[in-house]
């Protein structure tokens, strides 16, 4: 009897025993800087002027882009202000936000129209609730 508590003994203690020693195999490294060489980027932007209206008409003369103060050539140029969008719309209309859905539905209001009547866009509502 006494053997079995022995044996007992050793599977609870050799059960303990690798968490005490366990081996780090993926220790966590510092966090640092990810260099990698490209022949191209993609720069998206939007210009509005001071009125906050969408400047239409630019060409690529009307650009610069530098690389650490050094000016960069632009090979490749394209004025897409009617390109196609994909749209999922998603609005919490939970009691959590029942102070607030005014503003949001305002918000919809306003986005909606602009941005998902174009024939070539594709835009969805969702609502979670």
């Amino acid at each position: 009897m006494s053997a079995l508590r022995f044996t007992g003994a050793q599977i609870l203690l050799g059960g303990l025993c690798p968490v005490a020693a366990q081996i780090e195999l993926d220790a966590p490294r510092p966090a640092g800087v990810i260099s990698v060489d490209v022949d191209l980027v993609n720069v998206l932007c939007g210009v509005r002027d001071k009125n906050g209206t969408y400047v239409k008409g630019l060409r690529k003369e009307d650009f610069e882009v530098r690389q650490d103060g050094k000016l960069q050539p632009l090979t490749h140029f394209a004025s897409e202000v009617d390109s196609p969008m994909t749209v999922a719309l998603m609005l919490d209309v939970s009691g959590s936000v029942a102070s607030i859905i005014g503003v949001e539905k305002a918000a919809v209001r306003a986005f909606w129209p602009r941005s998902c009547a174009r024939a070539t866009s594709r835009c969805w509502w969702v609502s979670p609730n």
